[in-house]
């Protein structure tokens, strides 16, 4: 039978009780109190059994957020940070239980680019824009995509060019004709169109005649797509170990009564594994 306590009102107890369980009342009257099956070792550890939530509610206790184990686990230990770490963070595991704030990483990033509009009516090869400033290592793959356009004023091509400087020293480059990311018809139209350029890893063998070394471009204008690689023009032997800090855009007008320019240009540089 219970065990009575007097007082105002009666007080119960169970009979028998859990080893280390905490106990809790049952019912509003403050009479009768019960193990609550939730337990606490000998080390403080509390333990709530048979996949128990730890609910913490908010202000007005309607609402919680509930931690709880997965049905089926196997023993380990979760250790938060010590702080609660930068704006955009998120919780990373190092394998061990250890939790750690980590910046997220992108597959791609952004190297650099412009939107600010520069033309020409060269009728020869000239620098039209410079993306300064970059610091592409010589492992890493990038994309570059650029915009181009050109006015009426004759029957000729316009075209855009590229050039690569890595280490203060042109590694790739076009002298003269400059068509290699972008060529318009030679129709006396107005045209628009756009280049997309991949650049692998430079290797030490990127000057033998082989596609993995090509740096190929897509070019397209007046609606139509072309395919063609800039690994025919002049590269220097730096180019498989040095840091890519400059790309030139290059640009031909193709007759002064034409003006062609470019005014969108980002690049992208991709991880590597």
């Amino acid at each position: 039978m219970p065990t009575a306590i007097t007082h105002d009102p009666v007080f119960t107890t169970p009979v028998s009780s859990t080893n280390t369980a905490v106990v809790r009342w049952s019912g509003t009257a403050g009479a009768v109190l019960q193990d609550s099956g939730v337990l606490i070792d000998g080390s403080n550890n509390l333990i709530i059994p048979a996949q128990g939530d730890l609910r913490l509610s908010d202000t007005t206790g309607g609402q919680y957020v509930a931690l709880q184990a997965a049905g089926t686990t196997t023993t380990h230990t979760l250790t938060f940070p010590a702080d609660n770490g930068a704006a955009s963070t998120f919780l990373q595991n190092n394998g061990s239980g250890v939790l750690s704030w980590a910046a997220v990483s992108s597959a791609i990033s952004r190297e650099g680019g412009t939107t600010t509009e520069a033309t020409t009516t060269s009728t020869s090869a000239m620098d039209l824009i410079t993306i300064s400033s970059l610091t592409i290592a010589a492992a890493s793959p990038w994309t570059m995509t650029s915009l181009w356009r050109k006015t009426t004023g004759h029957a000729s091509a316009a075209s855009g060019g590229l050039k690569i400087v890595a280490d203060s020293t042109v590694v790739v480059g076009e002298s003269t004709t400059a068509a290699t990311l972008w060529q318009s018809g030679t129709a006396n139209l107005a045209e628009d169109g756009g280049s997309d350029t991949v650049v692998g890893a430079t290797v030490t063998n990127y000057l033998t005649s082989n596609s993995q070394n090509d740096i190929v471009s897509r070019n397209s204008s007046s609606g139509g797509f072309t395919y063609g690689n800039v690994g025919t023009i002049t590269k220097d032997a730096i180019f498989p170990v040095g840091q890519i800090t400059s790309i030139v855009l290059r640009a031909n007008s193709g007759n002064a009564s034409v003006t062609t320019g470019s005014d969108e240009i980002h690049i992208y540089v991709l991880s590597v594994s």
